[in-house]
């Protein structure tokens, strides 16, 4: 391969794992600070603002 076209499957390659990783990573940060809500608010009365203090002190 040329090193242009070794250089574009290279960009290519690294675009494609942040349109995937970005998604990917959203959604498990997501599902990780619902399960924390949700185990949390199963232990005692909590406010969102409570949750928010507890996730910023961690």
């Amino acid at each position: 391969m040329s090193d242009a076209v070794s250089a574009a499957v290279s960009v290519g390659a690294v675009v494609l794992g942040a349109i995937i990783k970005l998604p990917l990573t959203i959604v498990v940060f997501s599902g990780v600070l619902i399960t924390y809500a949700e185990r949390r608010g199963a232990q005692d009365t909590v406010s969102t603002g409570q949750l928010a203090e507890e996730l910023a002190a961690r």
